[in-house]
């Protein structure tokens, strides 16, 4: 992830805004039937000046719909490789946890949708970080904000991701353990024994410039420090599904399989293995509406706990 400059914590969200930022007003947002959507505003703390989306269910009369406890779960949802952010694609995925009662956070990572032009000199700015490591803190800094909300139920904080929102989410999940749960789709492949037929490290080192340091394995990957089996094993026992298409032609399906066989096992090991759900569907690359179903129907068994 490289090295974190320092910097101060922000302070708890004073106030939610019906104001869009002006660049994001231009971008084809998610738009809800069955809720209503609030944003966090750059100076109204959440990380370091983000902007965000909160979209929340409501009841017949339009007020927050909370469960007993008077707080709602939530889903902090990261977008994949895209030049326009959080966008309508999500439409579908919004509405559907929205008729369950589950809000959703997102927000454009750096170097996507309103954010492009902050990715553009990073490393110039920042030589000894990465962008994934400032994906990573932002999204930890996502779940400082929604903590602050009086209306959020602390303990029902779950991520998901598809892409390079999956991957994202997959390293946050990894380190931050007030996450309560995690949903992915085609979010990695491992590194040390990648074919040839995929990117594997180059991904992230070369195409990217996502992890500059993981470049210096090209060629000898074996010696990775950390890879994505490790990554994914640190979750447990916390509530996991992955979704691995078969033909994804950006992941080595062999060795993902190989990898989910030995997290089942480590589920099993550690009596939880009912909370880890992996599907592989015959499918490509592609976060399909099907997946985007399955994804919901989980994430309501989750919160139904």
């Amino acid at each position: 992830m490289g090295d974190e400059p320092a910097g101060l914590p922000a302070s708890d969200i004073e106030t939610l805004s019906q104001k869009e930022d002006y660049v994001s007003s231009f971008m084809p947002r998610p738009k809800v039937k069955n809720g209503k959507k609030l944003n966090i505003t750059p100076y109204n703390a959440m990380g370091d000046y983000l902007y965000g989306s909160l979209y929340f269910p409501t009841d017949e009369a339009g007020e927050r719909k909370v469960g007993a406890n008077g707080r709602m779960p939530v889903l902090i949802f990261l977008h994949k490789y895209t030049n326009t952010g959080y966008d309508s694609e999500l439409n579908a995925l919004i509405n559907g946890l929205l008729a369950k009662g589950i809000a959703v956070l997102t927000y454009d990572m750096i170097g996507y949708g309103a954010r492009i032009e902050e990715g553009t000199l990073f490393y110039q700015r920042y030589p000894h970080w990465s962008k994934m490591g400032k994906m990573v803190t932002d999204a930890r800094a996502a779940v400082d904000a929604l903590e602050s909300l009086d209306f959020i139920d602390n303990d029902k904080i779950f991520v998901g991701g598809y892409a390079l929102g999956g991957t994202v989410g997959l390293i946050t999940a990894a380190l931050e353990p007030k996450i309560a749960g995690l949903a992915l789709s085609s979010a990695f492949t491992p590194l040390r024994n990648a074919s040839g037929d995929v990117e594997g490290l180059k991904a992230f080192s070369h195409l990217y410039g996502l992890i500059p340091r993981l470049g210096f394995f090209d060629g000898e990957e074996n010696r990775i420090p950390v890879d994505f089996p490790e990554i994914l094993a640190n979750i447990a026992p916390r509530p996991l599904m992955v979704i691995s298409p078969e033909l994804d032609r950006h992941a080595d399906h062999e060795n993902v399989i190989n990898t989910m066989e030995d997290l089942k096992q480590l589920y099993q090991k550690l009596g939880v293995g009912d909370v880890l759900e992996w599907q592989s569907p015959h499918a490509f690359n592609h976060f399909t509406e099907a997946q985007q179903q399955e994804m919901i129907k989980w994430l309501e068994q989750q919160v139904a706990k």
